[in-house]
């Protein structure tokens, strides 16, 4: 019983992880190609402790936007 126990936490803590890791790894994905004044817009909006998770969240909802203000 106590290795079941052991093998099912090791998985839940092997998906935790990867789903940390890749919220990451989009996170920075969009803001590297995010546009510089966007980038500065929304860190001003959000304040200078949001995390890049936030950043990413708030231009992808509001893409267009941010967007048109690059050009």
């Amino acid at each position: 019983m106590k290795k079941q126990i052991k093998v099912i936490l090791c998985c839940v803590f092997l998906f935790v992880a990867l789903c940390f890791a890749g919220r990451s790894d989009w996170s920075e994905q969009v803001i590297y190609v995010m546009p510089k004044s966007a980038y500065e817009s929304i860190t001003a909006k959000l304040g200078e402790n949001c995390s890049d998770y936030e950043i990413a969240r708030e231009y992808v909802k509001n893409k267009s936007y941010y967007d048109a203000m690059g050009y």
